[in-house]
């Protein structure tokens, strides 16, 4: 038998190995650090939209990426921003039909979209190794969450960028949305 898990912690590995039954496993662990990802933060303001729709077009033009946003509302109107850049982007929620849900990722897989804006439902055994930009529009909920969202981005090995975009009041939202 053999588990793999890309961000699984202590808790959950120990779980994993309770629930399949094995006995005195093999465990290989490797860093979280990968040289070929590049982190920025940068302050989110009204320029937020303007400068990714910049930077996808600048930096990124015909590479593929995600855009993380807290929720579906979020994900939404972001895609209708960026579209009015010519970016061509899809939002992508659990609240959409799941065949839609579907065609948009396989769009995204194809590079027939270029961008794709999701929640954290978006990127479970998601395996596109050429994501070459991981953006958070909303600060992520923890940082494994951040860690597994930017995975996502240079499996092949290329230089590739995920950049959060900070403010306080989506942290103040995200705070909310715990209590």
């Amino acid at each position: 038998v053999i588990a793999l898990t890309a961000t699984a912690n202590e808790f959950v590995q120990n779980d994993i190995i309770k629930n399949l039954g094995l006995s005195n496993p093999t465990t290989l662990r490797q860093s979280f650090n990968r040289d070929n990802l590049y982190y920025q933060i940068i302050p989110k303001d009204k320029t937020a939209v303007p400068l990714m729709a910049k930077f996808i077009k600048e930096l990124f033009p015909n590479q593929t990426g995600i855009i993380y946003c807290h929720s579906k509302s979020s994900c939404e109107k972001l895609a209708t921003l960026l579209q009015k850049e010519n970016i061509r982007c899809q939002f992508y929620h659990a609240g959409m039909d799941q065949n839609d849900r579907i065609n948009v990722q396989r769009q995204w897989q194809n590079n027939q979209i270029q961008v794709i804006i999701a929640t954290i439902a978006f990127g479970m055994g998601i395996d596109k190794a050429d994501v070459r930009f991981v953006f958070h529009y909303t600060v992520p909920r923890t940082l494994e969450n951040y860690y597994q969202e930017t995975g996502r981005a240079g499996r092949d090995g290329k230089y590739s960028y995920c950049i959060t975009f900070y403010s306080l009041s989506d942290v103040r939202t995200l705070q909310k949305m715990i209590q």
